[in-house]
């Protein structure tokens, strides 16, 4: 639970980006990861909410009354919102160190395309877990200084998940809404 709040709160610092067109660099090259980092738009130091929620949510190859369960189990845990404070030391360094947190948030993680502009990103990620297990990730959305909106779809299998997989689609909005608490 603990390393999904990290998560959460780790995407709308990697979600800006400045430019006219989409730019896309290569993720395997880490210095152009790098000044594609140094060059993104900085988020507005403050107070932030983030709501998230549970779009789409299946386990296949089990019941209909399992599955319904474990969705259940899901939305209760990705529909919420929570609160941070983005310090001006935090907006200032940029995005770079929340790049490579995003890449061992969940295990072993490696960006398959990461393309921004001023106003949008596209980013594909696989992450392997120690367990076996593989999660492909893609993330899309609109952002702002003060605002993000996300949407994030993944695609996991893993030994120790019951059935064939699992596929899930959320989203995720933050949005400044004053500054920190002294």
């Amino acid at each position: 639970m603990k390393s999904r709040l990290a998560l959460v709160a780790a995407v709308p610092l990697i979600l800006a980006a400045c430019g006219d067109a989409p730019t896309e660099v290569d993720p395997n090259d880490a210095e152009a990861m790098a000044e594609l980092a140094d060059n993104m738009v900085k988020p507005a130091a403050g107070e932030y909410e983030v709501t998230s929620e549970l779009i789409d949510f299946e386990i296949s190859g089990l019941p209909k009354d399992q599955s319904d369960m474990m969705r259940g189990m899901m939305e209760g845990g990705f529909s919420q919102t929570t609160k941070y404070c983005l310090t001006e030391e935090e907006a200032e360094a940029g995005f770079e160190e929340s790049i490579r947190e995003m890449q061992s948030a969940q295990g072993e993680c490696d960006y398959k395309k990461f393309a921004a502009s001023g106003s949008s990103l596209e980013a594909e990620m696989t992450c392997n877990g120690p367990d076996g297990s593989v999660a492909n990730m893609a993330m899309e959305g609109s952002l702002s200084e003060t605002e993000q909106d996300i949407t994030m779809t993944m695609d996991a299998t893993s030994p120790e998940m019951p059935g064939d997989g699992m596929k899930m689609k959320m989203r995720m909005q933050s949005k400044r809404i004053g500054e920190c608490a002294a």
